[in-house]
Parts: C-alpha cells; sequence; structure tokens
C-alpha cells in the first residue's frame, strides 16, 4: 500500500520506501537473464466484486536494468506518487534471455506491508 491505514484512522501517506532486491545467484550467471525490465504499477484495489481481478492497474515507471552480475535494489518512494485514495503497489517483470536454460533470480521482499 501507499499509504499507512487501519480502520480507525484516516490514511495517511507512507514515509517508508517500497522496495524488493533482484539477486543475481553466481552459480547460476551463465543461466540468468540478458534483459531485465521493471514496471511499477498502481491498482485501486483487489478482489471488489469477488471475481479475484485486479481494478484499475496502471504503468507509472518503467525502469531497465542494467547487467551488473551484481544484485539490483527496486526503491518506489509512496510520496512521489500522492493521491487522495489508498492503492496498491505492484511490481511487474519482463526478462529475456539467450540462452537455452533459463533461470530466473530470486527477489527478495520484506518488510513492505505495514
Amino acid at each position: 500500500m501507499d499509504k499507512e491505514v487501519n480502520l480507525r484512522t484516516k490514511p495517511i501517506s507512507r514515509k517508508k520506501p517500497i522496495q524488493l532486491k533482484i539477486l543475481w545467484d553466481k552459480e547460476f550467471e551463465k543461466h540468468l537473464p540478458s534483459s531485465i525490465i521493471v514496471e511499477i504499477r498502481k491498482r485501486e484495489s483487489f478482489d471488489q466484486d469477488k471475481e479475484y481481478k485486479v481494478h484499475g492497474e496502471r504503468v507509472l515507471k518503467t525502469i531497465l536494468l542494467p547487467i551488473t552480475g551484481k544484485d539490483h535494489l527496486v526503491s518506489v518512494d509512496p510520496r512521489e506518487m500522492l493521491q487522495e485514495a489508498p492503492e496498491f503497489v505492484d511490481f511487474g517483470f519482463w526478462f529475456a534471455w539467450e540462452g537455452k536454460e533459463p533461470y530466473l533470480p530470486r527477489i527478495a521482499i520484506s518488510g513492505n506491508c505495514e
């Protein structure tokens, strides 16, 4: 969420960045992607109509990560995306490989829910 929310108070802008780390495992380096694109997305809600689908999603930013052989930290400052109603922040990933044995990099996500 881009806001700190509970049922008894008005939502306030979240101060802590929303982040994840794409881990570059050296032992699988020859099988890791040759290209990584990350999309930062926002959506209004999830499952409002009990049909298990996302509503009102939009892409805010697209990042092409350089292939450096090192881990990548992707961070989003929710204060840069101000709007009145709370929204969910999602990440979309596009991977491309040159080899025939693709290996997805690990993604570390922690501390994003409050």
